[in-house]
């Protein structure tokens, strides 16, 4: 009895968690009781095979109800079994059992080399006997490994270009090259082969201005594994470029507590589309760096100097003075690239501020409450600065106009301990049954006098036509309804006939009154010629 009792509460405790109470009821505050923890385990394997992730929940207290959201990043794994309801990046779990510690395995495969984070996602909730219970969670990774049939191959077969000659001559084993060219080039024309057909090759910086540029060729082999080969064109001369890397700086600077080296050398780390590599002045030392056509945005190359920093693409905030990691995201004619969310912002209402991954990096959103879509804050590859909303399913990229489309997130209510917290839902409950069953009552009652005065006045007539039918032949049941019809019609004329009779005498009374000589028998003959011509 004991365990269906408890059966019977968490599923309730599940259902309120779920969906709520009553429609025009508020749902009761969230009290604290207990803590329980949820943790998330690792896994690795190779790319299209299957891996299992163990998700624990825990507590001193028995856990009676459970709903636990996971997510993940789809661009590495997608789920398989294991949860109740979801995809698309977020499962869940639901549980109505009584525990204090319990796993489950979800099972993921792997789409791609990389690494995905498996965390608990918003909206998780535990509830034990004294009502929810505050969760603590743990992160895990999945980490997908090429398959070691997969090529490594990333050198190029041949490299040409036109007009100009390189120098060195080409070789597969030298990715350092330089070339000049006259002042009406505006154009390099590249062409690079790569020696496995399963390698890519991508060409950018082919566009020629007066002075020095650069042309980065990136090969990608099966493997994901990369190369980059660089040629450095001077245009409108002859001679040999003269800028090097030497006439820069290296400098180091701090980011999050972690030491990087500014380097001003972009040679195996090229700049995305729409920057230009060009000389800038940092806090009074000059370096090289990214501006984006554009955007005008400024980007570093950062090396990190230990293992607690990430070397990469910096965005670098001259006002601020800070670095940023450089994040793009792209649609099929416009990049983005992401911006930190900053507390002096005017952040859109009905959105939660929270992490999400986003081209495989973890990155400051704004989400709406069923996690649809999520805005961050950037700028386009066409200049334009601002919020931008992210679907989540499709992947898509619109400018925010300001509205939530009535998925806006809502922030909870200050929390209340008090046992006020437990009743006041179900006093709202009783008063709004009691109300109804008042209303319900007084129109049964109004319909049953309503009809109770129908049935007495057919009663009437039904009787008196049955008085007077006794002695008559029988008749068929069209017949007895509309005799009974006109014997109700006539009682209504008798009726009539009395009240206009009384008004006949009231009227001779005035009469007599007004006429005192008039003699009783003339009145009487007034009264009787009235009744007759009436």
């Amino acid at each position: 009895m004991k365990n269906i009792i408890r059966k019977f509460t968490a599923f309730a405790v599940l259902l309120v968690m779920c969906t709520g109470l009553i429609s025009g009821l508020s749902e009761p505050d969230k009290v604290y009781a207990a803590t329980a923890n949820v943790a998330v385990g690792s896994a690795s394997g190779e790319v299209g095979s299957e891996v299992t992730v163990t998700v624990t929940m825990s507590s001193s207290e028995e856990i009676w109800a459970t709903e636990v959201y996971i997510s993940y990043d789809t661009s590495v794994v997608e789920a398989v079994s294991g949860y109740d309801t979801g995809g698309n990046g977020l499962v869940k779990w639901i549980d109505t059992d009584s525990f204090k510690s319990k796993s489950r395995t979800l099972t993921f495969k792997i789409k791609t080399a990389g690494t995905a984070s498996i965390t608990v996602g918003q909206g998780t909730n535990l509830a034990g006997s004294d009502g929810y219970m505050t969760v603590t969670s743990s992160a895990g990774t999945i980490t997908g490994k090429a398959p070691v049939t997969y090529s490594t191959n990333n050198n190029l077969a041949s490299l040409k270009i036109d007009p100009g000659v390189l120098s060195p001559a080409f070789s597969s084993g030298t990715t350092t090259y330089t070339t000049a060219v006259g002042a009406d080039v505006e154009k390099l024309t590249v062409s690079a082969v790569p020696e496995d057909s399963k390698a890519k090759v991508s060409i950018s910086g082919t566009k020629m201005d007066m002075g020095n540029n650069t042309t980065t060729i990136t090969v990608t082999a099966e493997d994901g594994s990369k190369k980059v080969y660089t040629i450095y064109t001077t245009r409108g001369s002859v001679e040999e470029p003269t800028t090097t890397a030497n006439e820069y700086e290296d400098i180091d600077v701090t980011v999050n507590g972690s030491v990087y080296t500014l380097k001003s050398d972009f040679s195996q780390n090229p700049l995305p589309e729409g920057y230009e590599e060009s000389d800038y002045d940092y806090q009074g030392s000059k370096i090289k760096a990214g501006i984006g056509v554009n955007t005008k945005l400024v980007l570093v190359y950062l090396e990190a100097k230990d293992s607690t920093g990430e070397s990469g693409l910096y965005v670098y905030d001259s006002v601020s003075k800070t670095f940023t990691y450089y994040v793009q995201i792209n649609e099929p004619s416009i990049a983005y690239c992401i911006l930190p969310i900053t507390d002096s912002m005017e952040k859109p209402d009905g959105y939660m501020l929270t992490e999400y991954n986003v081209a495989s990096r973890d990155v400051q959103v704004m989400m709406n409450s069923d996690r649809t879509y999520c805005l961050f804050y950037g700028i386009s590859s066409q200049g334009v600065t601002g919020w931008f909303r992210y679907c989540i399913a499709d992947e898509t990229i619109q400018v925010y106009d300001g509205s939530t489309d009535g998925v806006a997130y809502t922030q909870p209510e200050v929390q209340d301990t008090s046992a006020k917290a437990h009743t006041i839902s179900y006093r709202n409950m009783f008063y709004i049954a009691a109300a109804t069953a008042v209303i319900l009552l007084i129109a049964l009652i109004c319909t049953a006098s309503i009809l109770g005065s129908r049935i007495s006045r057919n009663k009437r007539a039904f009787n008196k036509a049955m008085g007077e039918l006794d002695d008559e032949p029988f008749m068929s049941a069209w017949d007895f309804a509309d005799r009974v019809e006109e014997e109700s019609k006539y009682d209504e004329d008798e009726l009539m006939d009395d009240y206009e009779d009384d008004e006949d005498d009231e009227l001779i009374d005035d009469s007599k009154t007004e006429n005192h000589k008039e003699s009783d028998e003339e009145v009487e003959q007034v009264e009787l010629f009235d009744i007759d011509d009436k």
